[in-house]
């Protein structure tokens, strides 16, 4: 796989790589995760600011998305501050959760009564 400005910069990508104790094939993989990454919260941003209900979900998503990630390095190595962060995730994304389905409900009991 083959990002342009890696194309360009061949040497950065290399040095990443060395840094890293990764080949160059691992560092584009993940700069292309980071791509996408940043890709989520920029679609995310515009989907809060102009007050989108797919916006709140991408936001969702994006914190939902650290879980697996949270949990296995509880199993890797267990301890309580991973654990605390992994449990204060979780919350926080049913407290999302909850808002969104909450808001909607009132939205439509509005739309119901107006």
């Amino acid at each position: 796989m083959q990002l342009p400005f890696a194309a360009q910069h061949r040497f950065v990508s290399e040095g990443i790589a060395k840094i890293a104790h990764l080949d160059t094939t691992k560092v584009s993989w993940i700069v292309a995760g980071l791509l996408a990454y940043a890709a989520l919260f920029a679609l995310e941003g515009v989907g809060l600011w102009l007050e989108k209900r797919w916006g709140e979900w991408l936001t969702i998503v994006a914190t939902t998305s650290f879980i697996p990630f949270e949990i296995y390095e509880l199993c890797r190595r267990a301890t309580a501050v991973r654990a605390a962060f992994l449990a204060a995730n979780v919350a926080i994304v049913i407290y999302l959760v909850w808002r969104i389905r909450s808001s909607h409900v009132a939205r439509t009991s509005v739309r119901a009564a107006g």
